[in-house]
């Protein structure tokens, strides 16, 4: 893969996050993942939601406030408790964050 692969939009990579704890009242099913953006905003960081995949395996982009270059492929229970999200991330040149 060249460098410039890295930045095409039309390639995605997966990725695995491993939540060993959850918020209260969450499960694995119900977990929100939300992905921080590069904001320096001083009202806080601003997030967009990491929604499920669609049909194609690719982020749904039609609503605003759902990330466009992150989606949950696959969610799974983990250890007792937590969740293991595998995600489908689109190569955009940025380094975002996740926060639940």
């Amino acid at each position: 893969m060249t460098v410039n692969a890295l930045y095409d939009p039309s390639i995605f990579g997966t990725v695995v996050l491993d939540f060993a704890t959850l918020p209260g009242g969450a499960d694995y099913q119900t977990f929100v993942l939300r992905e921080l953006l590069n904001d320096t905003s001083p009202a806080g960081p601003h997030t967009l939601i990491v929604a499920p995949c669609g049909p194609d395996g690719r982020p749904q982009s039609s609503d605003p406030s759902l990330s466009s270059d992150s989606c949950v492929a696959l969610r799974r229970p983990y250890l007792t408790g937590g969740a293991r999200l595998t995600l489908h991330v689109l190569g955009t040149g940025q380094d975002p964050g996740y926060v639940g």
